[in-house]
This record gives C-alpha cells, sequence and structure tokens, in this order.
C-alpha cells in the first residue's frame, strides 16, 4: 500500500537492527531473544520501529510468557502495537498474566480500556506464537495459529510498530520476527 516501508525481518540472531529504538528500558539481545531486563514496578518498556510506517502489516513474532510471583495480578506480559503514531496514540495487542489475549487503543498519552477480550490457554514460561493481521482497518490476532479476537478502528491509517513490556513480565521476550 502506498507509504508502507515495505518488508522487515530481524531475527535477533547478531542483536537487533539499529532500526529498533527503545523508548525507555535496557533492551538487549541474547541466543535470539529480544527483551528487557532490570525491569522495576510500574514501570513499562517499549523500543518501536523509528523511520518506519506502513498501513497493511502482518507481524509474526514469539514470545515467552513469564511472570514476577505471586500478587501479581493482571499485568501485561507484552504488547504488541502494529500502529503507534509520533503523538504517542496507538493501537496495541496485549496478554496478560491472567490469562487473557486483549487489543486497547490509546489516544493523546492516556490508556484506554481493554477491547475484545478473549481468554487464552498460556502459562509462564509457555512460548506462544503470535501474529497479528492490519488489512483496512481490521486488526486480527492470532495465537498458536488460532484468530483469539479482533477488532475494527481506522483511526490511524498508518504508524510504526512498538513492542513493550511492563513490570509482571520479567522474562518475557519476542524471538524471532517479521513484518510484511
Amino acid at each position: 500500500a502506498k507509504g508502507d516501508s515495505g518488508p522487515f525481518s530481524d531475527n535477533f540472531d547478531a542483536g537487533p537492527k539499529p532500526d529498533w529504538k527503545p523508548i525507555n528500558g535496557n533492551w538487549t539481545m541474547s541466543n535470539g531473544r529480544y527483551t528487557v531486563i532490570d525491569i522495576n514496578a510500574g514501570e513499562m518498556y517499549s523500543t518501536f520501529l523509528e523511520g518506519k510506517k506502513w498501513n497493511n502489516v502482518s507481524i509474526s513474532v514469539d514470545v515467552t510468557l513469564a511472570r514476577t510471583g505471586a500478587g501479581i495480578v493482571d499485568k501485561d506480559i507484552a504488547t504488541i502495537c502494529p500502529k503507534i503514531t509520533s503523538a504517542g496514540e496507538k493501537i496495541c495487542f496485549g496478554l496478560s498474566d491472567s490469562d487473557q489475549a486483549y487489543w486497547y487503543i490509546t489516544r493523546k498519552g492516556v490508556d484506554g480500556n481493554r477491547v475484545s477480550k478473549a481468554s487464552i490457554d498460556a502459562r509462564s514460561g509457555q512460548t506462544v506464537h503470535v501474529k497479528i493481521e492490519v488489512r483496512n482497518g481490521v486488526f486480527a490476532a492470532y495465537i498458536n495459529d488460532t484468530k483469539v479476537n479482533e477488532l475494527y478502528n481506522a483511526t490511524f491509517p498508518s504508524g510504526s510498530i512498538e513492542l513493550g513490556q511492563r513490570y509482571g513480565s520479567w522474562g518475557s521476550s519476542f524471538l524471532p520476527m517479521s513484518f510484511d
């Protein structure tokens, strides 16, 4: 589609490509995994593809789920945002440690409510394959090749891609991925 940045892939074998720009957090590559180290309570860590924008996109990524311990309830384990604008507005797909998968929309820096929530069978230490497809405003999410939910939103016709982790996600990591 017009304005797309074109194909992109990163297997994290030799470190993340220089296109990745951490917004915050110390991101590192180890054994082909891209992850955050030194996660602190209540903080959000994210990295995005600088200078690239897509209209329609397909994202394929493996996410290893992890939890920090007792008392952490319903925290984001990992988020994949196929659309993020320069103003920080975004549409994201998230996995939580309460075994939920959901979409949420952030406008003007304020997190929105989770929409299109679905229960999933995903446990700590398990790696799940996540595929995100965005076509003409339809955002569909698949886990292990099964569609879990979707939403329609034409608010952001194009945007960059962001990966994120929160406290509650110690050990979560993003494995080799590709964007079409």
